[in-house]
């Protein structure tokens, strides 16, 4: 039986935490082995999850401390890399 559907920010959460993720697959359910993750998106990291930033920043927190670093690619400019987060 799976498990009940969960929000966005718990769904990244868990796939960035330290330990493998369990990942629902066809048939029965794998581990996942990846090591690195890569984030993609039209928005700025301080953009995502605006809800959870306002209403649960200490999940907003948790979010953040999982991010190493990010490169923020802007139109007709250098691209930025910060190693770290803070907002």
């Amino acid at each position: 039986m799976r498990n009940p559907p969960r929000s966005p920010i718990e769904e990244m959460l868990n796939l960035l935490d330290v330990y493998p993720p369990i990942l629902p697959a066809r048939y029965s359910d794998k581990v996942a082995c990846f090591t690195k993750v890569y984030i993609t998106s039209n928005l700025p990291l301080n953009r995502q999850y605006e809800t959870v930033q306002l209403c649960h920043p200490d999940t907003w927190k948790a979010f953040l401390r999982r991010i190493q670093s990010f490169t923020e690619y802007r139109e007709e400019k250098p691209p930025i890399t910060r190693m770290e987060v803070n907002f």
